[in-house]
């Protein structure tokens, strides 16, 4: 007899939320532990081989309960699914940022065990291939943590510089592939890049930039091919999207749009039905956009609810699904697990609307 699945989730649960969690437990055929004490919660997943671990509650408790299960090598790839009542952009962004690999309401034991389920059926981890060096020189521990799985996730092997001097020194070995850098670290990433090409490496450069300093160095690193910046408040996501870009170099752009990162919440659901879910914006172009969750869609055509980039008001489209990137390591992965979407229809004015935004964002990169 083979051991049951188990799941922790925690925080302070209200009993309706608590029965919602016990059903999706039920028919996504885990085991569910309920803890509220973070140093309790810890303890459990040192002990425990967890499937899925879910935080509930807006404080710094959940965000420390994933860092220290992040820590461990062996949940590397545990699924986290951040609990929250009112699923919005706010939840998303700050959720990504810790390490969550989604958002859902606890109040809907329909979302919980789809996400349960897709969740279930990873397959063993599998070798990635190597894609060298990854130097991390983020001040935010969280923030480094989450950066560390998504790129350790993606082929690289990654180690970290705690102080402009051991970035300096780290940045001009050969053996580096991608050098990530907060503003705070390296207030200067122009001469840090200088130094290191000057002594023939060939690392790629993402700067995370804090907000004041943002606009003025996405102006100055615009088109070139050596590096990219992000904003220190994205999703550590974007870094990969960003090293991917720099690694394919200038290559022509086979998409008949530029896609664009951009993340807002997104309510989608198969065409006709009533129900639906709620995922969050990746990259997006006039054309389409991916769309991370973990429960995308079985069906081909979807409708989709969300507000495109320089808009304040909402739009509807009508997309066609052109693939799924399921939860697990894969060693094509490029993107976190969600779908892609090709958008077919509209009303004129949300087509004109959605065109308009992607359109207006593209011209600043």
């Amino acid at each position: 007899m083979t051991n049951p699945k188990l799941m922790l989730a925690f925080g302070e649960f209200e009993k309706d939320a608590r029965s919602c969690l016990s059903v999706a437990a039920l028919e996504s055929a885990v085991e569910l532990h309920t803890l509220s004490s973070s140093s309790q919660a810890s303890a459990w997943l040192s002990e425990n081989e967890a499937s899925a671990l879910l935080l509930n509650g807006t404080g710094d408790e959940p965000a420390q309960v994933a860092l220290g299960a992040r820590a461990q090598h062996k949940n590397r790839t545990l699924p986290i699914l951040a609990l929250t009542n009112d699923v919005g952009d706010l939840d998303f962004a700050h959720a990504f940022s810790w390490g969550a690999d989604d958002v859902v309401a606890p109040s809907s034991s329909r979302s919980l065990t789809t996400r349960l389920r897709a969740v279930s059926k990873v397959p063993a981890l599998t070798e990635v291939p190597p894609r060298g060096t990854a130097v991390i020189a983020e001040i935010d521990q969280q923030r480094r943590v989450a950066m560390a799985r998504v790129l350790g996730n993606a082929g690289y092997e990654v180690r970290f510089a705690l102080t402009c001097e051991d970035l300096e020194r780290f940045a001009l070995e050969r053996n580096v592939a991608l050098v990530v850098s907060c503003t705070e670290i390296c207030p200067d990433p122009e001469r840090l890049i200088a130094a290191a090409h000057s002594s023939g490496s060939g690392a790629a450069f993402v700067i995370s930039a804090e907000p004041k300093r943002y606009a003025e160095l996405s102006r100055r690193f615009t088109g070139g091919s050596d590096a990219r910046v992000t904003d220190a408040s994205a999703p550590p996501e974007n870094v990969l999207f960003l090293a991917n870009e720099l690694a394919a170099g200038p290559l022509p752009n086979k998409r008949s749009a530029v896609r664009i990162l951009y993340g807002t919440s997104v309510h989608f659901r198969p065409e006709g039905l009533i129900e639906g879910e709620v995922g969050f914006t990746y990259n997006v172009s006039s054309g389409g956009m991916y769309v991370r969750t973990l429960a995308p869609p079985t069906e081909d055509v979807v409708w989709l609810e969300l507000t495109p980039p320089r808009s304040g008001r909402r739009v509807q489209l009508v997309g066609q699904v052109v693939w799924r990137r399921p939860f697990g390591p894969h060693k094509t992965a490029t993107v976190p697990p969600g779908f892609g979407v090709r958008i077919i229809d509209g009303a004129k004015q949300s087509l004109d609307r959605w065109n308009e935004g992607c359109a207006q964002a593209a011209a600043t990169l």
